[in-house]
């Protein structure tokens, strides 16, 4: 499909990180099949990531919050891309999402219901999680915590679906050809 509006969105704190590394290469390879492509680099953003009264009173939206959420809106297809720490996704990250997954924006509950509308939908997404642990291990003995709470708590949750998955682990470990193949392997 060419000309699809991707937006690809980088939780790793370190600009020098290997998520970098992935977003700058899901980029080019995105800018070759002549998608159109934006890239958030939330370590670049100015926001305060922390909910202050919860969703009871909506935070006023910093620019780059309103922003991203335009650029979300208006993608087709969303890759996320971030280090699994501590069993989940990084506060950065995680910040992100509760800001700007707002009711009224990404979703709606139903009035006397436990039910909600879904608004961000007709948009396919891929999650990619990097670990230093064995990708087996967080998947299989820790119980996928951290692909399970951005995949069905936040990504489907608002209609973005279906969500690819990819995990890869024991990156600490890499060497530098190790890193490069896995750079020409990964996919949009």
């Amino acid at each position: 499909m060419k000309n699809r509006k991707v937006l690809i969105i980088d939780g790793h704190p370190n600009p020098k990180s290997f998520s970098a590394a992935i977003t700058a290469e899901l980029k080019a390879k995105s800018e070759i099949q002549e998608d159109v492509t934006d890239v958030l680099s939330l370590r670049d953003l100015k926001f305060d990531p922390i909910l202050r009264a919860g969703y009871r009173v909506i935070q006023e939206l910093e620019p780059d919050l309103v922003k991203a959420q335009g650029l979300l809106s208006a993608a087709d297809h969303i890759i996320v891309i971030t280090p699994i720490w501590w069993g989940g996704p990084t506060t950065l990250l995680k910040g992100f999402f509760d800001r700007v997954m707002l009711p009224g924006f990404a979703f709606k509950y139903r009035k006397n219901s436990s039910l909600w509308d879904k608004y961000l939908t007709n948009k396919t997404g891929h999650l990619i999680v990097t670990s230093d642990a064995p990708a087996w291990w967080m998947r299989w003995l820790k119980g996928d915590s951290a692909v399970k709470m951005i995949v069905a708590s936040t990504l489907n949750f608002v209609g973005i679906s279906p969500v690819r998955v990819t995990r890869l682990g024991e990156i600490r470990w890499l060497s530098e050809l190790q890193r490069k193949n896995i750079l020409q392997k990964v996919r949009l």
